[in-house]
């Protein structure tokens, strides 16, 4: 078995299909749909501990200080509390994803489960806002 990094997506799909690869990780969520009906190829789908999330600097540097969001807590639970995770999922990553609010996924074992995925409440983000 050779491993071959092939940073390109496109290109990486691209050589699968040409058969230049018998088996590529990391698929772009929209091209799974052509793959799964491709019958020369077998797709299989794994929650993995890849991480895409948003960090907010708080503490590192004067500037992380000159916004609302910096200063206050609040300010960042409202944030949290305003995000629709199933729609990110389905927008962002083609309903390819797993919605979170961890490093790793709610099924995984270090998922810490005393910090549950908090449900979305726009009228509390708001209140907190005020």
């Amino acid at each position: 078995m050779t491993y071959e990094p092939v940073v390109d997506p496109t290109a990486r799909l691209a050589s699968l299909k040409s058969g230049q690869l018998d088996f590529i990780e990391r698929v772009n969520p929209s091209d799974m749909p052509a793959l799964k009906g491709d019958p020369k190829v077998k797709a299989a789908k794994i929650v993995e501990i890849g991480y895409q999330g948003i960090t907010i600097n708080i503490g590192k540097s004067e500037e992380s200080q000159k916004t609302a969001l910096g200063k206050d807590p609040r300010v960042r639970e409202a944030f949290e509390l305003s995000l629709d995770r199933d729609a990110i999922v389905q927008v962002a990553m083609d309903g390819e994803a797993v919605a979170g609010n961890q490093w790793v996924a709610p099924t995984n074992a270090w998922y810490a489960k005393s910090e549950p995925i908090p449900k979305r409440d726009v009228n509390r983000a708001k209140a907190l806002l005020a």
